[in-house]
């Protein structure tokens, strides 16, 4: 794998980036070998669709993060060459009750005089 790490990947512009990861059936807080057990924090998502091309990362968390405290992030999804956005994101509740609050008080609700459109990812 340290041969590979940081070599070009062939037809473009881009290298690899590789690192270790553990995998087995120890439980969070044991021990595998000399790796801890990470256990990645709850993490509840919608998915918004049909969002203004305007619409950035910023400007989708400040509309959500007013109401819902556990707001962790806003992700609106842009293609990597033109860096334009795609019209859709993701947000992601560290809580599942805000999230599905989110879902049904926002939904159908216009953000730049746009209306979106909510959807909770399972």
């Amino acid at each position: 794998m340290s041969t590979l790490h940081g070599t070009p990947i062939p037809g473009t512009a881009r290298t690899f980036k590789l690192n270790w990861a553990a995998y087995g059936s120890a439980k969070p807080g044991q021990t595998m070998g000399e790796t801890e057990v990470f256990q990645a924090p709850q993490e509840y998502t919608l998915f918004i669709d049909k969002l203004d091309r305007n619409v950035n990362d910023a400007i989708l968390y400040d509309l959500f993060a007013k109401k819902y405290s556990s707001l962790m992030s806003a992700k609106v999804i842009t293609d990597p060459l033109s860096r334009r956005s795609k019209c859709y994101g993701f947000l992601k509740f560290s809580e599942n009750d805000d999230c599905v609050k989110a879902h049904k008080e926002m939904d159908g609700q216009s953000l730049l005089g746009k209306f979106f459109k909510l959807s909770i990812v399972n």
